[in-house]
This record gives C-alpha cells, structure tokens and sequence, in this order.
C-alpha cells in the first residue's frame, strides 16, 4: 500500500511530555525525517544524527511482525502496534516507515534552529 508521505507530520506524543512522534522513512543508505508537515530532512548513513540511529538500533532489536502494520490509514502510523516496550523510544510501522519519539530541542535542531 502506497501513502502518500505529504500526510504525516510530527504529532506531540501523548505520554512522554515535550516529545513529537516524528516519521523517518528508512531505506538502504538513506534517512527521509519528516520535521513539519510537507518538509523533510534528508540524512545518508554518514550524515544521519546519533540520536536516530540509536532510536532505530533500539526498535530493530525487537521483533517485528511482518505484515502486521502493512495495510492502515495514515493516522494509525502514529499508534505503537510494534511492541508496548517502545512506547518512548520509536515503533517500525512496516519495511520502510518507523515513527520516533524526539523531544521537541532535537526536533527544532533538525529544523536549523534553537531553543531560547
């Protein structure tokens, strides 16, 4: 199922006060962030933030249903079907989407900004 990725953006997570559930799609060698809605940042394996590739190391060492999030409507991206234990850290959404937890000072770093 194809989704277009001009429908996500970052939304604030529920739970974890100060962080966004933040889209990052994930392909061989190549990182797509999606820091607002319609705007990404682009990232290779030499240029992707620390931070991100702990946050996916972190998801990728829990086991991931194939197929159990592969047909779903933009919205349900945003919920953690992957495992509860990742609530605050990030969940895999299918083969390419993962949704990571990031406060919001990272998040505006990603943006070329900061805090204060």
């Amino acid at each position: 199922m194809t989704v277009n990725r001009d429908n996500y953006e970052p939304f604030p997570h529920p739970t974890v006060h100060g962080s966004y559930r933040v889209p990052v799609w994930v392909d061989p060698g190549e990182y797509q962030v999606c820091i607002a809605p319609k705007t990404y940042r682009y990232f290779n394996d030499q240029t992707v933030p620390d931070k991100i590739v702990g946050l996916l190391a972190m998801i990728r060492a829990v086991p991931f249903k194939p197929g159990s999030s592969i047909s779903y409507f933009w919205t349900t991206a945003y919920v953690n079907n992957h495992d509860k234990r990742l609530d605050e850290v990030g969940w895999k959404v299918d083969d390419v989407l993962h949704m990571l937890v990031l406060d919001h000072e990272f998040l505006f770093s990603l943006h070329g900004q900061q805090n204060g």
